[in-house]
């Protein structure tokens, strides 16, 4: 897993679609490539048991929805630039999805599990429970959500170490 040869492309649209986080924070790319080492171990091939796909792993359904927002992206799922792209304005969109969310980590944390599991589903967990915080919401995701937002928070971690 080389994180150096991706990381221009992570630091690149971090900015691009994430320009206040990345003002306040240089590092904030860093939450993009954890994401991605949770997702594929870095690897621009991977593909789910699901169907999911790239270094991201994006849907197919889901890579042609981001295409109608970003037509400029190839068809080409498994282009790296574009696959990193597409994931952090996805990860972006989640993120519009839950402006009652005042904090911005868990605010992000709520963005990252929509992106995992559908932010319409967490929007739905949040309307039922009145839930301002990710612990609050965390009993109620999948637990293979859970475990993908852990995995995202200790590689973060270990990114910045």
């Amino acid at each position: 897993m080389n994180r150096k040869k991706y990381e221009h492309h992570f630091t690149e649209f971090a900015e691009k679609y994430w320009p206040n986080e990345t003002a306040d924070d240089p590092q904030f790319y860093t939450w993009f490539i954890a994401q991605a080492i949770a997702e594929s171990a870095l690897k621009p091939s991977a593909v789910s048991l699901v169907g999911a796909c790239g270094i991201m792993q994006i849907m197919p359904a889901t890579w042609r929805d981001i295409r109608m927002y970003l037509p400029h992206l190839p068809k080409d799922i498994f282009d790296v630039r574009a696959n990193i792209e597409a994931g952090i304005w996805y990860d972006r969109y989640c993120w519009d999805r839950f402006p009652q969310i005042e904090n911005p980590l868990e605010r992000l944390l709520f963005a990252l599990a929509g992106y995992n599991c559908g932010p319409s589903r967490v929007r739905k967990l949040i309307t039922a429970s009145g839930a301002k915080t990710y612990a609050e919401i965390e009993p109620r995701l999948p637990r293979e959500t859970q475990t993908y937002i852990k995995r995202i928070l200790k590689f973060r971690d270990s990114l910045l170490t």
